[in-house]
């Protein structure tokens, strides 16, 4: 919403402000995952802003050294913190309480099902960013991807992220505080209403399943991760739901988290971009895939890796690679990205 407003002509004075060395970036040494200072001086006063573990969490600002106002939160209003004994919860007493809930509870669901459809088709009119979605369907027309569930899954699912990482300005329905997990959260779930009849009360439920399990597992790999949070969390929060829709309950379930776990735990986030494209195509159709095997009972039952005997124990075992065993990975991406320049 900020950069929306910024048009051609402020671009090029931000780059006139870059190259003059009246506006300078740098990268700060720090250990926080979200950690921002923001410093404006006119020569006489200088005023500091710092943004910790949230964007919209404004830890302190000051004037001139002085602490003007410390520890507030977006708009200075009080926002709903969900208590961490929630995520002690086993998954299918989750969404034991999704079944209860009836459409007046849940209507919403299916706007964010219309507003990223919406996304996704224009991703297939022509091609924006890397052209994954369009490049899919092309092919598909030329006989050579068949239209089935799984690749209208991938190819919706890219489309709508072409569109977005393109940089044009489109409204989505987010999961977890980005658009991108959003997208891989609710359009795997439309290509299964597209080859299955289904009512929208389910439809409803499914997408509040999806959302709720990919705010599950986000808690425990981190609001912003070395690991692809699509790849990981939003295409196990989909591909739960599918399976839900498809009649899968709780041995199911446990079997198609696990196998997204085994599949696809070691890829990284190396920022938002063009290429984002191919990682949302990739975790929706290893998503459906996995809902595929484990309604045919193909599920990893005992411990394999990081994945043990529970959905629940193998997320924590995923939130421990991504604290510590991937630390390290983000700086070295970073270091990477700035050679490249």
């Amino acid at each position: 919403e900020i950069l929306s407003e910024i048009d051609e002509e402020k671009k090029a004075q931000a780059k006139k402000y870059l190259d003059k060395g009246i506006v300078q970036i740098s990268l700060l040494d720090t250990e926080k995952k979200i950690h921002i200072v923001a410093k404006v001086s006119d020569g006489e006063h200088t005023s500091k802003a710092t943004i910790l573990d949230r964007h919209d969490h404004i830890e302190r600002v000051e004037k001139d050294g002085e602490i003007i106002i410390e520890n507030i939160l977006s708009g200075g209003m009080e926002q709903r913190v969900i208590p961490a004994s929630f995520y002690d919860s086993k998954i299918m007493d989750i969404i034991a309480e999704i079944e209860k809930m009836e459409m007046d509870e849940l209507s919403f669901m299916l706007e964010g099902i219309r507003m990223n459809e919406a996304v996704a088709e224009e991703g297939l009119k022509k091609k924006y960013g890397v052209g994954v979605g369009y490049g899919m369907k092309e092919a598909m027309e030329k006989g050579l991807l068949g239209r089935d569930f799984p690749n209208t899954a991938m190819m919706l699912t890219a489309a709508a992220s072409d569109v977005r990482m393109s940089g044009a300005s489109v409204p989505v329905m987010s999961s977890s505080g980005s658009g991108n997990n959003g997208l891989t959260a609710i359009i795997p779930i439309i290509a299964y209403s597209r080859f299955y009849e289904t009512d929208e009360l389910s439809l409803a439920r499914a997408v509040a399943i999806s959302h709720v399990v990919t705010a599950y597992v986000k808690y425990y790999i981190g609001r912003l991760s070395s690991l692809c949070g699509c790849s990981i969390a939003a295409s196990t929060g989909s591909a739960t739901a599918i399976t839900w829709l498809m009649g899968g309950r709780e041995t199911e379930i446990q079997g198609v988290i696990k196998n997204i776990m085994a599949n696809q735990a070691g890829v990284i986030c190396d920022g938002a971009k063009a290429a984002c494209a191919l990682k949302l195509g990739t975790a929706a159709i290893s998503g459906v895939q996995s809902v595929l095997l484990a309604l045919d009972g193909d599920y990893l039952k005992e411990n394999n890796g990081i994945v043990t005997k529970t959905a629940e124990e193998t997320i924590r075992n995923l939130g421990k690679l991504s604290k510590e065993g991937m630390y390290p990975v983000d700086r070295t991406i970073i270091e990477i990205m700035e050679k490249g320049r």
